[in-house]
C-alpha cells in the first residue's frame, strides 16, 4: 500500500469517526428532547409522574433554546408542534392569543411557564422546580440588572473568561451552590459591549458588600433590595 493510499484511508477513517460521534451526540440530544402528539400529552397530564412539556411552533426560537438547554443540562423535555394540532386541540391547550408555553406536570397537576426562554430564565425556573440542582448561573448585563433590582438577596460572582483565577474558582462556586443549596450568579465582563460598563457601574448603589481577592479582577457582589 503506497503512502498516498494510506493518507486517503486515514482521512476517510477520521471523517467516519467524526460522523459517528456527531450521530451519537444527536441521538443523546433527541433522547432528552422528544416530540409527542396531543394524545400522548393527555396521558402524561393525567398520570403519576413529573414531566415537562413545551407546546409551540417547531421552528420557533423558544423551541431551539429548549433543545439546546436539554443537551447542556441533561434534562428531559417533551414537545408538541402546535402546527400539528387541530383547532379544537389548540383551544384545549392554548389560551386565546397564546402561541406557546412550557408546562410542568407534577402528578397530574400542571404549572404553566410563559416567561422568556433564555438560558438564564430557564435555569432559574428548573432550579425552582427542583429539576436542577442549585449551581452557578451565567447572567448577561440586562438580566443582571433585573436580578439585583428584584426582591431578595443575591450573590453574584463577577469575573472574566480570560481571567485564569476566575476560571480557577468557578468549579468551587458550583460546588458551594450545590452543597449549600443556594443559587449563585456569574457575569462575564469580557462580553460587555457599548454602554454595558456604565450600566454596571450605576448598579453599585444596590450593593451592600464587595469582596476582592488581592488585586485580581475577581469580585463577589452581595445585593440588597428595597433601595
Amino acid at each position: 500500500m503506497n503512502k498516498n493510499v494510506k493518507i486517503i484511508l486515514g482521512i476517510v477513517l477520521v471523517v467516519l469517526l467524526l460522523g459517528g460521534l456527531f450521530f451519537l451526540s444527536s441521538l443523546a440530544e433527541n433522547k432528552n428532547f422528544k416530540k409527542i402528539n396531543y394524545n400522548e400529552y393527555l396521558n402524561l397530564s393525567s398520570s403519576n409522574g413529573n414531566y415537562v412539556v413545551f407546546i409551540g411552533n417547531e421552528s420557533s426560537d423558544s423551541l431551539k433554546s429548549l433543545k439546546s438547554f436539554t443537551s447542556e443540562n441533561n434534562v428531559k423535555i417533551k414537545y408538541i408542534d402546535s402546527s400539528s394540532l387541530t383547532e379544537e386541540e389548540k383551544k384545549e391547550v392554548l389560551d386565546k392569543d397564546e402561541t406557546e408555553k412550557l408546562i410542568f406536570i407534577n402528578n397530574g397537576k400542571e404549572e404553566i411557564y410563559k416567561k422568556d426562554f433564555s438560558k438564564f430564565s430557564l435555569t432559574n425556573e428548573f432550579i425552582n422546580q427542583n429539576i436542577l440542582d442549585n449551581t452557578l448561573v451565567e447572567v448577561d448585563i440586562d438580566n443582571y440588572l433585573k436580578l439585583i433590582k428584584s426582591k431578595g438577596n443575591h450573590i453574584v460572582f463577577i469575573g472574566r473568561e480570560t481571567c485564569s483565577w476566575c476560571q480557577k474558582f468557578k468549579p468551587n462556586m458550583k460546588k458551594a451552590a450545590k452543597d449549600y443549596n443556594i443559587t449563585l450568579y456569574y457575569i462575564d465582563t469580557d462580553k460587555f459591549m457599548g454602554e454595558d460598563w456604565n450600566k454596571f457601574k450605576e448598579s453599585e448603589k444596590y450593593l451592600i458588600k464587595r469582596l476582592c481577592w488581592r488585586n485580581w479582577y475577581l469580585w463577589i457582589f452581595i445585593k440588597k433590595w428595597g433601595d
